[in-house]
């Protein structure tokens, strides 16, 4: 396995200079996420997008010409640390996703990539592997069952998926690899019962981490509450060696310290696979776009006075959006706002 000692602060957590060089406007952002493609090979009961990949549909993937590898150079020049492949699809289904990979990882970049670990070849394995510093794999059902009615997929991905994650950290453990290999579940009704099957698979997969959330729904539809005996068990699992329960996600916290401002696009970005930069991710995300790289270079984006209106605007949303609970970059506004306060 993988060294077990991770440091779980925040970039802005670990180097107050970030903070200071991002708030007057002197350096780019720590963190990116990047959405390759638009769609997936699953149609995962829980996820918000829920379109089907097809190649043959123009404009559903970032361009694959040397846009992306200029929009790296830029990053890093900038100041960039790391590169997160996620967003409104399955990343590894874009064909370029693993040189990219490779190039950021040569550039001194960390690149880091959620995945539910399909579609990887022989050759994109060890290129992962060798390349990111983590990848995490949603695993939404501990039996082929109900991973196959979860996942909405060929019941056969199951043994897909368990043999690709061996592979690989096969790969890692023999090259001296230093990436970290994650497994996910975002529990609710249709998947819960499977856990116990899932932490067994955990055990067996040589795996570095298990990682157990609560899904989200968009619509509130189905927010699952687990009763008082499984939430014991949780409790319990969460006492083991790298399995790790993400509490924040089991309720509506209402104490939680709201922030005053939303500073935290300054440090972390978001780009759709068209190539559009986003300075927010909410449900009304492209009324914040502030640039595209397929039109402009990166490093002309970031300090263009287009950046710096939409910027503005974002800084109140915090006061006008449920987001604390649910932003991705909630713990930085916290830090933040508490920062420059003191």
């Amino acid at each position: 396995m993988a060294n077990k000692t991770v440091d779980n602060r925040t970039w802005l957590e670990r180097d107050e200079r970030l903070l200071r060089k991002g708030l007057a406007g002197e350096a780019g952002p720590v963190s990116v996420e990047v959405g390759p493609v638009n769609g997936c090979n699953h149609e995962c009961l829980h996820c918000g997008y829920t379109q089907l990949f097809d190649e043959s549909r123009a404009n559903q993937i970032i361009p694959r010409t040397e846009v992306f590898y200029r929009f790296l150079d830029d990053f890093k020049q900038l100041g960039g640390k790391e590169v997160f492949f996620a967003g409104s699809g399955e990343p590894t289904l874009h064909p370029d996703l693993f040189d990219w990979s490779d190039y950021g990882h040569k550039l001194g970049l960390l690149m880091q990539l959620s995945t539910n670990g399909i579609a990887f070849t022989d050759k994109k394995k060890e290129i992962a592997v060798k390349s990111m510093q983590w990848i995490r794999f949603s695993v939404n059902g501990g039996d082929a069952d109900t991973y196959a009615r979860v996942h909405v997929t060929d019941i056969k991905d199951f043994d897909r998926l368990k043999s690709n994650l061996k592979d690989m950290v096969s790969i890692r453990n023999s090259t001296g690899a230093e990436c970290r290999l994650i497994m996910q579940i975002a529990l609710f009704e249709a998947n819960y019962k499977s856990f116990d099957a899932l932490v067994d698979l955990f055990n067996e997969s040589g795996a570095d981490q298990l990682v157990v959330r609560r899904a989200r729904f968009q619509d509130n539809a189905d927010e699952w509450i687990p009763d008082s005996k499984f939430a014991r068990k949780l409790r319990e699992y969460d006492t083991v060696e790298n399995i790790q329960v993400r509490w924040d996600c089991f309720s509506e916290n209402e104490s939680i310290k709201k922030w005053e401002r939303c500073l935290a696009p300054n440090f972390k970005t978001h780009m759709d696979y068209n190539g559009k930069l986003m300075a927010c991710v909410n449900p009304d995300s492209y009324s914040y776009i502030y640039g595209n790289i397929c039109e402009d270079r990166f490093k002309d984006i970031w300090f263009s006075e287009r950046k710096k209106e939409i910027f503005k605007a974002v800084e109140s949303l915090g006061a006008k959006l449920n987001c604390y609970n649910l932003c991705g970059i909630a713990r930085d506004n916290r830090y933040i706002n508490n920062t420059i306060s003191m």
